[in-house]
C-alpha cells in the first residue's frame, strides 16, 4: 500500500514537473515574442524617423538654382548632355539661355546684356561655357546625388519605404526622357552612376503595369 503510495505520488511530482516545465517554455516564448515586438516597433519607429530626416534634408538641398538647373537640363539634347557632363562647352537657343540667367555665378536676371555676352554671331545661339558651365553642372550633379542618397536608403529598407515612396511620387510623371534627367544620367558613368533612382523608376513601372485588384 505504502509501495503504491509512493508509486502515485512520483508520479503526480513527475505531471507537475512537466507542466511547470512546460509553463516556463510558454512563458519564457512569451517573454521573447514580446521583447522581439518591442524591437520590431522601435525599428519601425526608427525608420520612419529616418524617412523623414531624409525627406527634409532632400527638401532643404533644393535650391532655386537647383530647379532652374534640372529644368534646363530636361530640355537639352543627349548631344548637349554629354558635353555638359564632360564640361565641354555648348550652343542653346534663346529660351533656354534666359533660365540659365537665372543660375549666372554674376546673379544677374535675365539682363539683356547679360545674354548678349553669351550670343555667338555666326551660330546665331547662345553659348554655355565656363563659370556657368560649371555652375550648371553642379547644380545638377548636386541634385541627383543627393535624390540617390535618399533613394539609395529606400532601396535598402533602412528607412520606412512607403514614406519615402508616397514623399518621392512626384517623380512618376509620364515615362518620356524627362524622368529626372535621364538622358544626362545615362551619361553618367555610362548609366551606372545612379542605380537606386533605376530602381525607383522600375519599381513604379511594375507597380503601374500591375495595379492591386480591387477587393469586393
Amino acid at each position: 500500500m505504502l509501495q503504491e503510495t509512493y508509486y502515485l505520488f512520483s508520479i503526480i511530482i513527475a505531471i507537475l514537473s512537466f507542466i511547470l516545465a512546460v509553463g516556463g517554455v510558454i512563458f519564457a516564448y512569451i517573454q521573447i515574442k514580446n521583447q522581439l515586438d518591442i524591437a520590431q516597433k522601435e525599428r519601425e519607429k526608427s525608420r520612419k524617423h529616418k524617412a523623414v530626416e531624409m525627406v527634409i534634408h532632400f527638401s532643404r538641398n533644393i535650391s532655386i538654382e537647383t530647379k532652374f538647373a534640372e529644368r534646363i537640363v530636361k530640355g537639352l539634347t543627349l548631344e548637349q548632355c554629354r558635353n555638359l557632363y564632360n564640361f565641354e562647352e555648348f550652343d542653346v537657343e534663346k529660351n533656354t539661355i534666359e533660365l540659365v540667367c537665372a543660375i549666372c555665378y554674376q546673379k544677374i536676371s535675365c539682363k539683356e546684356e547679360c545674354k548678349e555676352a553669351c550670343y555667338t554671331e555666326k551660330s546665331k545661339k547662345y553659348k554655355i561655357s565656363g563659370d556657368i558651365l560649371y555652375s550648371l553642372r553642379k547644380h545638377v550633379i548636386s541634385y541627383l546625388n543627393n535624390l540617390e542618397s535618399v533613394l539609395l536608403a529606400w532601396y535598402l529598407g533602412i528607412v520606412d519605404r512607403e514614406i519615402i515612396e508616397d514623399q518621392f511620387k512626384f517623380l512618376n510623371r509620364s515615362r518620356t526622357n524627362d524622368r529626372t534627367l535621364k538622358d544626362f544620367r545615362g551619361i553618367a558613368g555610362n548609366g551606372d552612376s545612379y542605380p537606386a533612382i533605376e530602381a525607383f523608376y522600375k519599381y513604379l513601372d511594375e507597380k503601374a503595369d500591375n495595379p492591386p485588384k480591387a477587393v469586393v
